[in-house]
């Protein structure tokens, strides 16, 4: 992620208990146990961080305020993972204890059940999160303009793109967006294997599902995509370059990506 011309990645790191950490240009930036332990999971391309300490998911907008007793404990539960929404709004936290996922946004909370959030979105007063439900890749919305929010159910991709699918293609998790939301990037099976696809959402709008809209992405400037393993142990940071690494190789609709060595997870 890169922030006012600074490369910043968040994770942890793990001496005895995990230490929520950031570096920038590689060098760290900051480290602390928080509460009990800490971690920070995603960053938005404005500096809003989201993670998890012992009691509660956490989210940071320390470009407004770098003093870590400006996080904001949002009453949820999420020492496993959480995804915001490139603009800092929006935050998926996932609970691992009874696999829901709850999205807050402006103090507000909505929770469903059996998903696994991987990139999530605005589009006014409504957040759309992507993931994985029932080993497929799915979506939901949550509408928070009025009180309580409004959740809408599960929406299986492999229906709602059933239209430009491959025979023998099934889709299994979605894993980001890019930054102008033209390109879905998900994990696939292609006849029993497992692989990395892209849909094209700008060819599907115009080419067959003529009322499709372009998606607002998670993703940063830079299109950083998920998380990626460093230095061994369990440090995590969080990594860029997935979804651009794949735009050169995209072909009209659908695009099977094998690299070798590269396993989404």
């Amino acid at each position: 992620m890169v922030i006012n011309g600074v490369y910043v990645t968040v994770g942890r790191l793990c001496p005895s208990l995990p230490y929520a950490a950031i570096w920038e240009d590689g060098v760290r930036a900051f480290e602390s146990r928080l509460r009990g332990y800490g971690i920070f999971h995603s960053i938005s391309s404005n500096g809003v961080i989201s993670g998890a300490d012992s009691f509660a998911g956490i989210v940071w907008n320390r470009a407004q305020n770098p003093s870590p007793t400006a996080i904001v404990r949002t009453g949820t539960y999420s020492r496993y993972d959480s995804v915001i929404s490139e603009d800092g709004i929006s935050i998926a936290f996932y609970d691992d204890r009874y696999g829901n996922t709850t999205v807050w946004r402006d103090n507000k909370r909505a929770t469903v059940s059996g998903f696994y959030p991987t990139a999530v979105i605005n589009r006014g007063n409504v957040t759309i999160v992507y993931g994985k439900s029932g080993g497929k890749a799915s979506r939901f919305s949550v509408d928070f303009s009025g009180s309580p929010p409004v959740v809408s159910s599960i929406e299986d991709l492999n229906n709602v793109y059933s239209n430009i699918i491959p025979s023998g293609v099934k889709l299994l998790s979605t894993k980001d967006i890019s930054t102008d939301g033209r390109f879905l990037l998900l994990l696939c099976k292609v006849n029993d294997k497992e692989t990395p696809c892209v849909i094209d959402h700008q060819l599907v709008q115009s080419s067959i599902l003529g009322s499709m809209s372009v998606e607002t992405p998670r993703s940063t400037q830079d299109g950083t995509a998920g998380t990626v393993s460093a230095g061994g142990g369990c440090s995590m940071v969080e990594g860029s370059g997935v979804v651009s690494a794949f735009m050169w190789l995209v072909i009209p609709i659908l695009v099977l990506l094998r690299r070798r060595g590269y396993t989404l997870r």
